[in-house]
Protein backbone atom coordinates (compact mmCIF):
# COMPACT_ATOMS: atom_id res chain seq x y z
CA UNK A 1 0.00 0.00 0.00
CA UNK A 2 2.75 2.50 1.06
CA UNK A 3 4.89 1.12 -2.10
CA UNK A 4 2.21 3.04 -4.62
CA UNK A 5 3.56 5.78 -6.92
CA UNK A 6 0.84 8.75 -5.48
CA UNK A 7 2.05 7.54 -2.27
CA UNK A 8 6.09 7.67 -3.30
CA UNK A 9 5.76 11.18 -4.38
CA UNK A 10 4.02 12.44 -1.70
CA UNK A 11 6.55 11.09 0.64
CA UNK A 12 9.67 12.52 -1.51
CA UNK A 13 7.83 15.89 -1.76
CA UNK A 14 7.06 16.22 2.04
CA UNK A 15 11.20 15.27 2.53
CA UNK A 16 11.95 18.85 0.08
CA UNK A 17 9.53 21.00 1.53
CA UNK A 18 11.31 20.37 5.27
CA UNK A 19 15.26 21.24 3.42
CA UNK A 20 12.90 24.18 1.87
CA UNK A 21 12.05 25.32 4.65
CA UNK A 22 14.71 25.55 6.35
CA UNK A 23 16.13 27.56 3.42
CA UNK A 24 13.86 30.29 3.56
CA UNK A 25 13.87 30.89 7.09
CA UNK A 26 17.73 31.56 6.85
CA UNK A 27 16.79 33.77 4.35
CA UNK A 28 14.00 35.73 6.11
CA UNK A 29 16.12 35.78 8.90
CA UNK A 30 18.72 37.71 6.46
CA UNK A 31 16.29 40.20 5.05
CA UNK A 32 13.79 40.74 6.99
CA UNK A 33 11.33 40.77 3.47
CA UNK A 34 6.96 40.48 4.02
CA UNK A 35 7.27 38.29 0.60
CA UNK A 36 10.12 36.34 1.20
CA UNK A 37 7.60 35.62 4.71
CA UNK A 38 5.26 34.79 2.73
CA UNK A 39 7.21 32.46 1.11
CA UNK A 40 8.56 30.85 3.91
CA UNK A 41 4.81 30.62 5.00
CA UNK A 42 4.23 28.92 1.86
CA UNK A 43 6.38 26.54 1.94
CA UNK A 44 5.73 25.71 5.43
CA UNK A 45 1.83 25.40 4.21
CA UNK A 46 3.31 23.34 1.98
CA UNK A 47 4.90 20.75 4.61
CA UNK A 48 1.48 20.87 6.50
CA UNK A 49 -0.11 19.97 2.79
CA UNK A 50 1.88 17.19 2.04
CA UNK A 51 1.63 15.63 5.36
CA UNK A 52 -2.41 15.94 4.64
CA UNK A 53 -1.88 14.64 1.61
CA UNK A 54 0.14 11.64 2.55
CA UNK A 55 -1.95 10.47 5.30
CA UNK A 56 -5.01 11.09 3.13
CA UNK A 57 -3.53 8.94 0.06
CA UNK A 58 -2.49 6.25 1.85
CA UNK A 59 -6.53 6.41 3.69
CA UNK A 60 -8.05 6.28 0.08
CA UNK A 61 -5.41 3.60 -0.87
CA UNK A 62 -7.27 1.28 1.29
CA UNK A 63 -9.75 -1.31 0.21
CA UNK A 64 -13.27 -1.70 0.41
CA UNK A 65 -14.31 -2.95 4.30
CA UNK A 66 -17.22 -4.30 6.63
CA UNK A 67 -17.32 0.13 7.65
CA UNK A 68 -16.39 1.73 4.46
CA UNK A 69 -18.49 -0.71 1.83
CA UNK A 70 -17.61 1.92 -1.18
CA UNK A 71 -13.72 2.13 -0.52
CA UNK A 72 -12.02 5.21 1.63
CA UNK A 73 -11.68 7.45 -1.60
CA UNK A 74 -13.38 10.66 0.09
CA UNK A 75 -10.28 10.87 2.10
CA UNK A 76 -8.29 12.67 -0.80
CA UNK A 77 -12.09 15.42 -1.13
CA UNK A 78 -11.34 15.86 3.17
CA UNK A 79 -7.57 16.27 2.50
CA UNK A 80 -8.22 18.70 -0.47
CA UNK A 81 -10.96 20.39 1.18
CA UNK A 82 -8.57 21.00 4.61
CA UNK A 83 -5.83 21.98 2.50
CA UNK A 84 -7.87 24.85 0.86
CA UNK A 85 -9.11 26.34 4.17
CA UNK A 86 -5.27 26.31 5.32
CA UNK A 87 -4.40 28.80 2.20
CA UNK A 88 -7.68 30.81 2.59
CA UNK A 89 -6.01 31.25 6.15
CA UNK A 90 -2.23 32.16 5.10
CA UNK A 91 -3.56 35.10 2.67
CA UNK A 92 -5.13 36.20 5.56
CA UNK A 93 -2.23 36.37 7.68
CA UNK A 94 0.30 38.03 4.93
CA UNK A 95 -2.57 40.51 4.33
CA UNK A 96 -2.70 41.68 8.25
CA UNK A 97 0.97 41.90 8.23
CA UNK A 98 1.21 44.25 5.06
CA UNK A 99 -1.35 46.59 5.68
CA UNK A 100 0.14 46.79 9.17
CA UNK A 101 3.89 47.56 7.85
CA UNK A 102 2.52 50.20 5.19
CA UNK A 103 -0.57 51.81 7.17
CA UNK A 104 -0.13 51.84 10.29
CA UNK A 105 4.09 51.26 10.93
CA UNK A 106 3.66 49.60 14.57
CA UNK A 107 7.08 49.14 13.94
CA UNK A 108 10.73 49.59 12.68
CA UNK A 109 10.72 47.74 9.35
CA UNK A 110 13.89 47.10 7.23
CA UNK A 111 14.27 45.06 4.23
CA UNK A 112 17.91 44.16 3.15
CA UNK A 113 18.55 41.78 0.08
CA UNK A 114 22.37 40.40 -0.13
CA UNK A 115 24.01 37.63 -2.22
CA UNK A 116 23.79 34.79 -0.19
CA UNK A 117 19.77 35.48 0.52
CA UNK A 118 19.17 35.82 -3.66
CA UNK A 119 21.12 32.64 -3.58
CA UNK A 120 18.94 31.00 -1.45
CA UNK A 121 16.10 32.13 -3.28
CA UNK A 122 17.13 31.12 -6.50
CA UNK A 123 17.88 27.35 -5.42
CA UNK A 124 14.59 27.29 -3.69
CA UNK A 125 12.75 28.78 -7.07
CA UNK A 126 14.70 25.84 -9.30
CA UNK A 127 14.11 22.84 -6.93
CA UNK A 128 9.95 24.00 -6.58
CA UNK A 129 9.90 24.36 -10.40
CA UNK A 130 11.47 21.28 -10.90
CA UNK A 131 8.79 19.57 -8.01
CA UNK A 132 5.47 21.04 -9.39
CA UNK A 133 6.70 19.92 -12.97
CA UNK A 134 6.94 15.97 -11.70
CA UNK A 135 3.82 16.03 -9.24
CA UNK A 136 1.81 17.64 -11.51
CA UNK A 137 2.17 14.57 -13.86
CA UNK A 138 1.16 12.15 -10.97
CA UNK A 139 -1.60 13.92 -9.94
CA UNK A 140 -3.40 14.43 -13.57
CA UNK A 141 -2.55 10.33 -13.89
CA UNK A 142 -3.89 8.97 -10.85
CA UNK A 143 -6.67 11.67 -10.64
CA UNK A 144 -5.41 12.41 -7.07
CA UNK A 145 -7.35 15.70 -5.49
CA UNK A 146 -5.19 15.39 -2.90
CA UNK A 147 -1.95 15.61 -5.37
CA UNK A 148 -3.28 17.91 -7.10
CA UNK A 149 -3.78 20.81 -4.41
CA UNK A 150 -0.21 19.82 -3.49
CA UNK A 151 1.00 20.58 -6.92
CA UNK A 152 -0.51 24.25 -6.87
CA UNK A 153 1.45 24.63 -3.53
CA UNK A 154 4.95 24.04 -5.04
CA UNK A 155 3.17 26.54 -8.60
CA UNK A 156 3.01 28.88 -5.93
CA UNK A 157 6.15 28.38 -4.92
CA UNK A 158 7.48 29.16 -7.92
CA UNK A 159 5.42 32.35 -8.67
CA UNK A 160 6.52 33.58 -5.54
CA UNK A 161 9.82 32.42 -5.53
CA UNK A 162 9.96 34.71 -9.03
CA UNK A 163 8.18 37.38 -6.79
CA UNK A 164 10.63 37.71 -4.60
CA UNK A 165 13.76 36.95 -6.56
CA UNK A 166 12.11 40.01 -8.46
CA UNK A 167 11.82 42.21 -5.14
CA UNK A 168 15.41 40.82 -4.15
CA UNK A 169 17.21 41.81 -6.81
CA UNK A 170 15.41 45.75 -6.60
CA UNK A 171 17.19 45.61 -3.15
CA UNK A 172 20.11 44.32 -4.10
CA UNK A 173 20.54 46.71 -6.93
CA UNK A 174 19.29 49.78 -4.42
CA UNK A 175 17.18 50.92 -7.35
CA UNK A 176 15.11 52.08 -4.87
CA UNK A 177 14.71 53.80 -1.57
CA UNK A 178 14.23 51.82 1.85
CA UNK A 179 10.67 53.01 2.35
CA UNK A 180 9.84 52.07 -0.96
CA UNK A 181 11.43 48.43 -1.07
CA UNK A 182 8.98 48.33 1.85
CA UNK A 183 6.12 49.21 0.07
CA UNK A 184 6.95 47.06 -3.02
CA UNK A 185 8.02 44.12 -0.34
CA UNK A 186 4.55 44.29 1.35
CA UNK A 187 2.90 44.55 -1.76
CA UNK A 188 4.25 41.58 -3.25
CA UNK A 189 3.34 39.89 -0.53
CA UNK A 190 -0.12 40.24 -1.17
CA UNK A 191 0.04 39.68 -4.54
CA UNK A 192 1.75 36.26 -3.92
CA UNK A 193 -0.89 35.31 -1.14
CA UNK A 194 -3.81 36.05 -3.46
CA UNK A 195 -3.24 33.00 -5.23
CA UNK A 196 -3.51 31.13 -2.09
CA UNK A 197 -7.46 32.28 -2.63
CA UNK A 198 -7.30 31.46 -6.13
CA UNK A 199 -6.04 27.87 -5.50
CA UNK A 200 -7.90 27.63 -2.22
CA UNK A 201 -11.11 28.30 -3.42
CA UNK A 202 -10.57 26.00 -6.74
CA UNK A 203 -9.60 22.85 -5.05
CA UNK A 204 -12.18 23.13 -1.96
CA UNK A 205 -14.89 23.46 -4.63
CA UNK A 206 -14.13 20.52 -5.60
CA UNK A 207 -13.23 18.89 -2.93
CA UNK A 208 -16.99 19.83 -1.98
CA UNK A 209 -18.44 18.62 -5.05
CA UNK A 210 -17.20 15.02 -4.82
CA UNK A 211 -18.61 15.14 -0.91
CA UNK A 212 -21.52 16.07 -1.65
CA UNK A 213 -21.71 13.31 -4.33
CA UNK A 214 -22.15 15.70 -7.53
CA UNK A 215 -22.88 13.42 -10.29
CA UNK A 216 -19.72 13.34 -12.91
CA UNK A 217 -20.28 15.41 -15.73
CA UNK A 218 -21.35 13.66 -19.00
CA UNK A 219 -21.94 10.34 -16.65
CA UNK A 220 -26.00 10.37 -16.51
CA UNK A 221 -26.34 11.40 -20.56
CA UNK A 222 -23.94 8.85 -21.71
CA UNK A 223 -25.79 5.78 -19.84
CA UNK A 224 -29.26 7.14 -21.38
CA UNK A 225 -27.49 7.75 -24.78
CA UNK A 226 -26.20 3.77 -24.92
CA UNK A 227 -29.79 2.24 -23.15
CA UNK A 228 -32.13 4.23 -25.65
CA UNK A 229 -30.41 2.37 -28.68
CA UNK A 230 -32.07 -0.03 -27.87
CA UNK A 231 -35.70 -0.18 -27.70
CA UNK A 232 -36.40 -2.87 -25.68
CA UNK A 233 -35.30 -1.23 -22.51
CA UNK A 234 -35.47 2.42 -21.11
CA UNK A 235 -33.39 3.97 -18.21
CA UNK A 236 -36.07 4.86 -15.41
CA UNK A 237 -33.16 6.65 -13.38
CA UNK A 238 -29.38 6.84 -13.00
CA UNK A 239 -27.21 8.44 -10.12
CA UNK A 240 -23.69 8.41 -9.96
CA UNK A 241 -20.89 9.80 -8.03
CA UNK A 242 -17.27 9.43 -7.48
CA UNK A 243 -14.99 8.66 -4.89
CA UNK A 244 -11.35 8.33 -5.57
CA UNK A 245 -10.51 6.82 -8.63
CA UNK A 246 -13.53 4.99 -9.06
CA UNK A 247 -16.91 6.46 -10.17
CA UNK A 248 -20.13 4.62 -8.59
CA UNK A 249 -23.43 4.20 -10.75
CA UNK A 250 -26.65 3.42 -9.28
CA UNK A 251 -28.80 2.50 -12.87
CA UNK A 252 -32.39 1.58 -12.73
CA UNK A 253 -33.32 -0.16 -16.30
CA UNK A 254 -37.34 -0.92 -17.13
CA UNK A 255 -37.07 -3.29 -19.71
CA UNK A 256 -39.79 -5.09 -21.99
CA UNK A 257 -40.83 -8.90 -21.08
CA UNK A 258 -40.09 -9.64 -24.89
CA UNK A 259 -35.87 -8.85 -23.82
CA UNK A 260 -34.00 -12.07 -22.61
CA UNK A 261 -31.18 -12.86 -20.18
CA UNK A 262 -28.50 -12.96 -23.24
CA UNK A 263 -29.88 -9.30 -24.43
CA UNK A 264 -29.85 -7.90 -21.27
CA UNK A 265 -26.25 -9.03 -20.31
CA UNK A 266 -25.02 -7.36 -23.53
CA UNK A 267 -26.42 -4.12 -23.22
CA UNK A 268 -24.99 -3.84 -19.49
CA UNK A 269 -21.72 -5.02 -20.88
CA UNK A 270 -22.19 -2.02 -23.59
CA UNK A 271 -22.62 0.35 -20.67
CA UNK A 272 -19.86 -0.74 -19.07
CA UNK A 273 -17.27 -0.72 -21.86
CA UNK A 274 -18.11 2.24 -23.33
CA UNK A 275 -17.93 4.15 -19.71
CA UNK A 276 -14.45 2.65 -19.10
CA UNK A 277 -13.64 4.67 -22.87
CA UNK A 278 -15.03 7.60 -21.71
CA UNK A 279 -13.18 7.69 -18.37
CA UNK A 280 -10.00 5.26 -19.11
CA UNK A 281 -8.29 6.49 -15.59
CA UNK A 282 -11.26 5.69 -13.61
CA UNK A 283 -12.67 2.62 -12.31
CA UNK A 284 -16.17 2.20 -13.00
CA UNK A 285 -18.43 -0.05 -10.67
CA UNK A 286 -22.21 -0.04 -12.45
CA UNK A 287 -25.08 -1.34 -10.09
CA UNK A 288 -28.21 -2.64 -11.83
CA UNK A 289 -31.82 -2.49 -10.62
CA UNK A 290 -33.63 -3.91 -13.49
CA UNK A 291 -37.47 -3.72 -13.29
CA UNK A 292 -39.64 -5.70 -15.83
CA UNK A 293 -42.37 -3.31 -17.65
CA UNK A 294 -45.45 -4.30 -18.55
CA UNK A 295 -46.39 -3.41 -21.81
CA UNK A 296 -50.28 -2.78 -20.58
CA UNK A 297 -48.90 1.09 -19.80
CA UNK A 298 -47.89 1.35 -23.47
CA UNK A 299 -51.32 -0.44 -25.12
CA UNK A 300 -53.18 2.16 -22.91
CA UNK A 301 -51.38 4.77 -23.87
CA UNK A 302 -51.83 4.29 -27.61
CA UNK A 303 -55.40 3.85 -26.63
CA UNK A 304 -55.58 7.16 -25.13
CA UNK A 305 -53.60 8.97 -28.90
CA UNK A 306 -56.96 7.29 -31.17
CA UNK A 307 -59.27 7.46 -28.73
CA UNK A 308 -58.94 11.30 -29.03
CA UNK A 309 -59.50 12.12 -32.59
CA UNK A 310 -63.13 12.82 -33.60
CA UNK A 311 -65.00 10.34 -35.41
CA UNK A 312 -63.14 7.46 -33.27
CA UNK A 313 -65.45 5.23 -31.68
CA UNK A 314 -63.90 1.71 -29.83
CA UNK A 315 -60.28 1.26 -30.00
CA UNK A 316 -59.38 -2.47 -29.35
CA UNK A 317 -57.36 -5.15 -30.61
CA UNK A 318 -53.98 -3.67 -29.62
CA UNK A 319 -51.30 -5.67 -29.86
CA UNK A 320 -47.68 -4.28 -29.07
CA UNK A 321 -44.63 -6.36 -29.70
CA UNK A 322 -41.29 -5.02 -28.99
CA UNK A 323 -38.81 -6.23 -31.37
CA UNK A 324 -35.05 -5.63 -31.44
CA UNK A 325 -35.54 -2.85 -34.23
CA UNK A 326 -38.31 -1.33 -32.80
CA UNK A 327 -41.61 -1.55 -31.22
CA UNK A 328 -44.61 -3.04 -33.82
CA UNK A 329 -47.93 -1.95 -33.22
CA UNK A 330 -51.49 -3.29 -34.51
CA UNK A 331 -54.59 -1.93 -33.46
CA UNK A 332 -58.44 -1.81 -34.88
CA UNK A 333 -60.34 1.48 -34.87
CA UNK A 334 -63.73 1.88 -35.25
CA UNK A 335 -64.93 4.86 -37.34
CA UNK A 336 -68.58 6.70 -37.80
CA UNK A 337 -69.65 4.55 -40.61
CA UNK A 338 -71.26 8.00 -41.80
CA UNK A 339 -67.92 9.15 -42.58
CA UNK A 340 -66.28 8.78 -46.39
CA UNK A 341 -63.20 6.49 -46.88
CA UNK A 342 -60.85 9.87 -47.53
CA UNK A 343 -61.66 11.31 -44.29
CA UNK A 344 -61.34 8.14 -42.63
CA UNK A 345 -57.79 7.60 -43.81
CA UNK A 346 -56.77 11.19 -42.83
CA UNK A 347 -57.72 9.94 -39.33
CA UNK A 348 -56.01 7.05 -38.91
CA UNK A 349 -52.84 8.77 -41.16
CA UNK A 350 -52.96 11.03 -38.04
CA UNK A 351 -53.11 8.70 -35.57
CA UNK A 352 -50.49 6.76 -36.97
CA UNK A 353 -48.43 9.73 -36.66
CA UNK A 354 -49.34 10.36 -33.49
CA UNK A 355 -48.32 6.74 -31.92
CA UNK A 356 -44.57 7.59 -33.65
CA UNK A 357 -44.19 10.57 -32.26
CA UNK A 358 -45.52 9.83 -28.86
CA UNK A 359 -44.85 6.44 -27.94
CA UNK A 360 -40.88 5.77 -27.69
CA UNK A 361 -39.18 3.41 -29.83
CA UNK A 362 -41.83 2.46 -32.17
CA UNK A 363 -40.92 1.49 -35.49
CA UNK A 364 -43.97 0.18 -37.25
CA UNK A 365 -47.80 0.87 -36.82
CA UNK A 366 -50.85 -0.87 -38.61
CA UNK A 367 -54.29 0.20 -38.39
CA UNK A 368 -57.98 -1.63 -39.51
CA UNK A 369 -60.00 0.74 -39.81
CA UNK A 370 -63.99 -0.69 -39.12
CA UNK A 371 -67.48 0.85 -39.05
CA UNK A 372 -68.21 1.88 -35.59
CA UNK A 373 -69.39 -1.21 -33.90
CA UNK A 374 -71.33 1.01 -31.08
CA UNK A 375 -74.38 0.83 -33.77
CA UNK A 376 -74.27 -2.61 -35.00
CA UNK A 377 -77.54 -4.20 -34.79
CA UNK A 378 -76.51 -7.72 -33.64
CA UNK A 379 -79.95 -9.70 -33.85
CA UNK A 380 -80.31 -8.13 -37.54
CA UNK A 381 -76.34 -9.22 -38.46
CA UNK A 382 -76.96 -12.97 -36.81
CA UNK A 383 -80.09 -13.55 -38.63
CA UNK A 384 -78.23 -12.39 -41.80
CA UNK A 385 -75.21 -14.93 -41.27
CA UNK A 386 -77.85 -17.46 -40.80
CA UNK A 387 -79.49 -16.72 -44.34
CA UNK A 388 -76.62 -16.27 -46.32
CA UNK A 389 -75.66 -20.21 -45.34
CA UNK A 390 -77.90 -23.21 -46.14
CA UNK A 391 -76.68 -25.21 -43.49
CA UNK A 392 -77.21 -22.28 -41.16
CA UNK A 393 -80.49 -22.23 -42.25
CA UNK A 394 -81.97 -25.01 -42.63
CA UNK A 395 -81.27 -26.34 -38.53
CA UNK A 396 -80.62 -23.33 -36.00
CA UNK A 397 -83.45 -21.31 -34.86
CA UNK A 398 -82.78 -17.89 -32.80
CA UNK A 399 -84.73 -18.25 -29.55
CA UNK A 400 -82.99 -15.24 -27.60
CA UNK A 401 -79.68 -12.84 -27.97
CA UNK A 402 -78.37 -10.71 -25.14
CA UNK A 403 -75.31 -8.60 -24.84
CA UNK A 404 -73.55 -7.62 -21.77
CA UNK A 405 -70.77 -4.48 -22.19
CA UNK A 406 -67.48 -4.35 -19.94
CA UNK A 407 -64.96 -1.84 -20.71
CA UNK A 408 -63.65 -2.19 -24.11
CA UNK A 409 -65.67 -5.78 -24.39
CA UNK A 410 -68.85 -7.07 -25.30
CA UNK A 411 -69.97 -10.34 -24.45
CA UNK A 412 -72.42 -11.77 -26.52
CA UNK A 413 -75.21 -14.74 -25.36
CA UNK A 414 -77.03 -16.30 -28.35
CA UNK A 415 -79.86 -19.34 -27.42
CA UNK A 416 -80.28 -21.10 -30.54
CA UNK A 417 -82.05 -24.68 -31.21
CA UNK A 418 -81.50 -27.72 -33.23
CA UNK A 419 -83.63 -30.77 -34.17
CA UNK A 420 -83.60 -33.00 -31.01
CA UNK A 421 -82.75 -35.91 -33.29
CA UNK A 422 -80.01 -34.68 -34.28
CA UNK A 423 -76.48 -36.43 -33.26
CA UNK A 424 -73.67 -33.74 -31.19
CA UNK A 425 -71.49 -33.98 -33.18
CA UNK A 426 -73.06 -32.43 -36.45
CA UNK A 427 -74.90 -30.18 -33.70
CA UNK A 428 -70.92 -28.89 -32.46
CA UNK A 429 -69.72 -28.36 -35.83
CA UNK A 430 -72.97 -26.34 -37.11
CA UNK A 431 -72.90 -24.24 -34.11
CA UNK A 432 -68.98 -23.66 -34.51
CA UNK A 433 -69.81 -22.86 -37.97
CA UNK A 434 -72.22 -20.38 -37.06
CA UNK A 435 -69.00 -18.85 -33.99
CA UNK A 436 -66.66 -18.12 -36.86
CA UNK A 437 -69.01 -16.50 -39.11
CA UNK A 438 -69.92 -13.86 -35.95
CA UNK A 439 -66.01 -13.46 -35.17
CA UNK A 440 -64.99 -12.68 -38.42
CA UNK A 441 -68.31 -10.20 -39.01
CA UNK A 442 -67.81 -8.63 -35.04
CA UNK A 443 -63.59 -8.92 -34.32
CA UNK A 444 -62.16 -10.29 -31.33
CA UNK A 445 -63.37 -7.59 -29.27
CA UNK A 446 -67.04 -9.62 -29.43
CA UNK A 447 -66.66 -12.43 -27.16
CA UNK A 448 -69.36 -15.08 -28.77
CA UNK A 449 -71.27 -17.84 -26.55
CA UNK A 450 -73.75 -19.95 -28.27
CA UNK A 451 -76.33 -22.57 -25.84
CA UNK A 452 -77.90 -25.02 -27.65
CA UNK A 453 -81.34 -26.29 -26.93
CA UNK A 454 -83.48 -29.13 -29.20
CA UNK A 455 -86.52 -27.99 -30.69
CA UNK A 456 -88.91 -30.89 -31.89
CA UNK A 457 -90.94 -30.63 -35.03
Amino acid sequence: MWSSSKLSVALGSLIISVFLVILRIVAYIYSGSLVVLTDLLDTSIDILAGAIATYSVYIASKPPDREHRYGHGKAEDIGGLIESMILIGAFIFILYNALDRVLFRSGEVTVTFSMPVILLISTTLTVNLWRYIVLRRVAARERSKALEADSLHYLSDVLSGSTVLAVGSIGFLNLVSSDNLVLIDSLSAVAVSLYFVYSGVRVGLRAISDLMDQTPEMVAEAVENIVSSDPRCRVLRVRARRSGKTIFIDLNLGISQHLDLKALKEIIAEIESRLKSMFPDMTVDVVYNVTPEEPEAIVKKIKDIASRYRGVGNVHNIIYVPTEKGGEVRLHVEIDPRMSVGKAHEIVSDIESAIYSEVKGIRKVIIHAEPWRGRVDYNRLIQQSIERDPELKAHIRIKSISTTVVGDRVFLDIVCSVPHDMDMERAHRIVSKLEGVLRESLGDNVAVTIHIEPRHL
